[in-house]
């Protein structure tokens, strides 16, 4: 029969990273159907100019921060995880608010204004959770 149990923070933590891994990518699989956007990108153009190894890489280690956050919650020790989330979890939203001031938006990317708003969101969950998980006894 179903339960209500408590479910412990390294869950929840892992589920709000895969949350945000999903939004990240969900916004950047929307951005495909702006017509100006995938007209560039099919002819080997980003947003701040030419495609290069060097961001394809870099783009790479950024989405493998994200993806990896679930497990660091699930594998690592209550301190090392409750520390990485906060570290991530601030460099995200630093990230982000980089992002939305820089950048002038279109009514197109409003969904994209939208997801980037729900990560910063469920990243200062992240640092709430993680900061009151390494202030608990383990």
């Amino acid at each position: 029969m179903l339960t209500n149990t408590s479910v412990p923070i390294r869950f929840k933590l892992a589920g709000l990273w895969l949350t945000v891994f999903l939004l990240f990518i969900y916004g950047d699989l929307l951005s495909m159907w702006i017509p100006t956007r995938l007209n560039g990108l099919l002819h080997g153009k980003m947003d701040d100019g030419s495609t290069t190894p060097a961001k394809l890489l870099a783009i790479a280690i950024y989405i493998t921060i994200y993806a990896l956050m679930p497990l660091v919650n699930l594998i690592f020790s209550q301190k090392i995880s409750g520390i990485l989330n906060i570290i991530i979890a601030v460099l995200l939203i630093a990230f982000w608010l980089f992002i939305l001031v820089s950048f002038s938006f279109d009514a197109m990317w409003n969904f994209y204004i939208y997801l980037a708003v729900l990560e910063i969101i469920l990243a200062l969950i992240i640092i709430y959770g993680s900061w009151r998980w390494i202030k608990s006894k383990a």
